[in-house]
């Protein structure tokens, strides 16, 4: 009796084996290709086999996040890191014999799998160096980064559910990243658009992931451990969700005219972080007149027009806002004193850009301004109708900590294992 594998039975394996790779069986898809390599055809075929373990280990290792805790080569050390493994893997893909058609496809569906995971480590791994600093994000650069990486067509039935993977977690992270784009800019619509296909993908990923019968335990001993989703879904819904918190903050003025101020309210409570709270508390806490929250309308750059927060007719032509506009006032919007505060920001736009504090006593209006810079062109300011002390450090303390809750860098620093 042949003991080999008929041509049927290597693409039920390799069905299999792509099946379990795509719902994260990294265990059971290693075992059955370690199993089934002697027993495949000799020749490509086979020696394909025998690199898919290593796809395995890279794989579980990525969907973890653990290369973004990974530290830099060391000299006259082996480079270790999920990036060079992804490049070997490509490397032995490319020594595989010709005249198999088959396995010709397959590894080149893989080659392009490989090269797109590097993109998305770089990436990752961008924001995360961001996230570590105290430098405001620059959504451009994201957004470069995420549109090189090219959706690729897939021409094998066997290997449709381990690409389809893939793709949905490029198109979450690509709408997620265009949605902080267009809050950046506050264009609502286009934002809410982006954060709703965004939300979709990721439904779409979580009940694929759910079908795992290790995750239907109930209320097991399973259960009890935590979250049992990848660290790399659990990070992408962090994301949306300070996207979304972010989102109800900065346009609340336009949302709250569609419901009531108590369901308003209580949608905000449901939020990760409750920004709308936290500048309520601020203000109380410190007797301010308010806080308000101002966007650039020009980033610095009289051509650039914006229009806004509302929808606007792509046919009818942009009108040229104000320089500074009021995104949010809370409890009362300072008019008389808006001038100042605009003066303020254009002639101080160097100083803000460090992230820092500062505090402005106009002599005249007798009124005290503290400003931050929360992203490149939104400023948060809280405004006292008496003079205060430059060195009051509380004051300065509770302003910091809401601008760093609102920054992205705190979402983007727990790409890293074990940060909370």
């Amino acid at each position: 009796m042949d003991s080999k594998l008929s041509m049927q039975d290597e693409c039920r394996v390799l069905s299999l084996f792509y099946n379990q790779l795509s719902q994260l069986y990294f265990d059971k898809a290693r075992e059955l290709v370690e199993k089934q390599k002697d027993v495949v055809r000799p020749g490509p075929c086979r020696q394909l086999l025998a690199l898919l373990p290593n796809l395995v280990v890279v794989e579980k290792s990525y969907v973890e996040l653990a290369f973004v805790s990974m530290k830099n080569k060391i000299f006259l050390r082996k480079d270790n890191s999920l990036r060079s493994l992804y490049e070997s893997f490509r490397s032995d893909l490319n020594k595989l014999e010709d005249g198999d058609e088959f396995v010709t496809k397959m590894a080149q569906h893989l080659n392009e799998h490989a090269a797109a995971r590097i993109l998305l480590i770089d990436l990752y791994e961008r924001m995360y160096a961001v996230g570590s600093s105290n430098k405001s994000v620059k959504a451009t650069e994201l957004l470069v980064m995420i549109n090189a990486i090219q959706p690729f067509t897939c021409h094998l039935e066997v290997m449709a559910p381990f690409i389809s993977s893939f793709s949905l977690e490029v198109e979450i992270l690509k709408n997620l990243l265009q949605a902080l784009s267009e809050l950046l800019k506050d264009e609502q619509l286009p934002c809410l658009t982006h954060l709703h296909v965004s939300n979709t993908y990721l439904a779409t990923w979580e009940k694929n992931l759910q079908n795992r019968e290790s995750w239907k335990l109930g209320f097991g001993a399973s259960f009890l451990k935590g979250n049992q989703m990848p660290a790399l879904y659990q990070w992408l819904v962090k994301l949306k969700y300070a996207i979304v918190a972010k989102f109800s903050l900065y346009f609340h003025t336009v949302l709250v005219q569609q419901t009531s101020g108590p369901d308003m309210r209580a949608i905000c409570s449901k939020h990760n972080i409750d920004h709308m709270h936290k500048i309520h508390s601020l203000q109380r806490k410190h007797d301010a007149i308010c806080v308000v929250l101002l966007f650039d309308a020009l980033g610095g750059d009289p051509e650039l027009l914006s229009s806004g927060p509302g929808y606007q007719h792509p046919e009818r032509a942009v009108e040229p806002l104000d320089e500074f506009t009021v995104m949010l006032s809370y409890p009362i919007k300072p008019l008389d004193q808006l001038p100042t505060i605009t003066k303020a920001l254009s002639e101080r736009r160097a100083e803000l850009s460090t992230m820092e504090v500062i505090c402005i006593y106009c002599v005249k209006e007798k009124y005290t301004y503290y400003m931050s810079l929360i992203d490149p062109r939104v400023t948060l300011v809280v405004v006292f109708d008496s003079k205060k002390d430059d060195r009051e450090t509380s004051i300065k303390n509770n302003i910091n900590e809401l601008c760093a809750q609102l920054r992205w860098n705190r979402v983007f620093a727990l790409l890293k294992l074990n940060n909370k």
